[in-house]
């Protein structure tokens, strides 16, 4: 008989065992935080199941899908620098272009005025053949005048489009 209630006994306390472990097992569902003081029933469902195993590997895929974000983003941050930079150096090169070419129409009107000054000389003199040598150089140099006026027009709706391609770039970068 001592030998039935012992298997009884050793019966019950398996069963008592598998229960305990299944129920264990069951809780492992929650969420699992080792950082926690949850009660002790909380904590060997979450040890014994893998609880804090499967929520650590969780926030470590999640750091890791975190990082790989940040990089994405400092990726794309650098490149916005790089056309940054290209766009201010196309920006100080038609700086540079635009001032030549003004400085350039600037000589063409002072040469027009001083063509304009010799025809009025050559007129009260009556000097015909001057005149006309004169009236010949002054549309030259108004043509060529011209085509600066118009480069230069050109040049600075490009600078102005820089501007603002600059100022779009530099919105992005603070958006991030």
């Amino acid at each position: 008989m001592i030998v039935k209630v012992s298997k009884r006994r050793s019966l019950y306390v398996s069963l008592s065992t598998a229960s305990l472990m299944l129920f264990l097992a069951g809780c492992s569902a929650a969420d699992c935080d080792p950082n926690k003081q949850d009660e002790m029933f909380t904590q060997m469902a979450c040890s014994f199941g893998g609880g804090y195993q499967k929520r650590t590997k969780a926030l470590t895929n999640e750091r890791s899908v975190q990082e790989q974000a940040v990089q994405i983003q400092d990726a794309h941050l650098m490149s916005i620098n790089q056309q940054i930079a290209v766009l201010r150096q196309e920006m100080a090169q038609l700086q540079q272009k635009i001032a030549k070419e003004k400085a350039q129409r600037d000589d063409l009107l002072k040469q027009e005025a001083s063509l304009q000054q010799q025809y009025d000389q050559a007129k009260a003199d009556g000097d015909s053949d001057k005149m006309k040598e004169l009236i010949e150089k002054i549309r030259n140099v108004s043509q060529i005048k011209s085509h600066f006026d118009y480069s230069i027009k050109i040049d600075n709706a490009a600078y102005a489009s820089k501007v603002d391609e600059l100022n779009k770039k530099s919105a992005e970068t603070h958006s991030l």
